[in-house]
This record gives structure tokens, sequence and C-alpha cells, in this order.
């Protein structure tokens, strides 16, 4: 009986938290996007300037808290794409996106959000 025994070893380089892609595409409807940033010590953005530029109408976010549950944000001018006020729910607080966290956001259209 003949045993053939291969041993593979796989190396890839160590990928550090500012390796994160500096855009994210986004098409028109319903995206599941991370919050990220390559600013080093950034831990929460403004939605204003996380979304600037991006056609949206709304922004999701869960917790798994039973006391908060589902968040919402969206432009508060009424206008698409607003990147000077926003309304939020009053769960969420205030209006910022947390880096390392999920978001559904509905797009008008399709863009690029470049943190």
């Amino acid at each position: 009986m003949l045993v053939l025994l291969v041993l593979l070893k796989i190396v890839t380089a160590p990928k550090a938290p500012t390796d994160l892609p500096t855009t994210i595409a986004i098409k028109k409807g319903w995206n599941l996007i991370g919050a990220s940033t390559a600013a080093k010590g950034v831990t929460e953005i403004p939605v204003a300037a996380f979304l600037y530029g991006t056609r949206w109408t709304a922004l999701y976010s869960y917790s798994p808290d039973p006391a908060v549950g589902y968040q919402f944000a969206r432009p508060s001018t009424g206008s698409l794409g607003s990147v000077t006020a926003v309304t939020v729910s009053a769960k969420w607080g205030a209006a910022v996106v947390t880096v390392g966290r999920a978001y559904w956001l509905y797009a008008e259209s399709e863009g690029v959000i470049s943190p």
C-alpha cells in the first residue's frame, strides 16, 4: 500500500485595518454596506460626510439590544442626496455611522462612497 502525503503551506500577507478599500461601490436600491475609513483613530463619521455626493433616501442600522432595535436616518431637507442635514430616529442619537458596523442604505442611483 502506497500512501502519498502532500503538505501545502499557504502564505499571505497580513492585512492591516488601513488596507481597507477607500471607496464603496453602491447600486440603485438597497445596499448592505460597512462603515470604514482609512483615517487612523476615527470611530465615528457624520452620516452627511460619509454619504457625501450619494443620492440616498434611507439608512438603517440594527442593534441586537431589544431596547434599541432598528434605527434610521434620512436626508432631512426632503431632497435626495442631502449633504447638509440628516434626520435620525430617536434611538439613533447623533447622526453618525460607527466604523466597523454595517448599514442598509437605499440609494436612488449607482454611485461611490469615499469615506
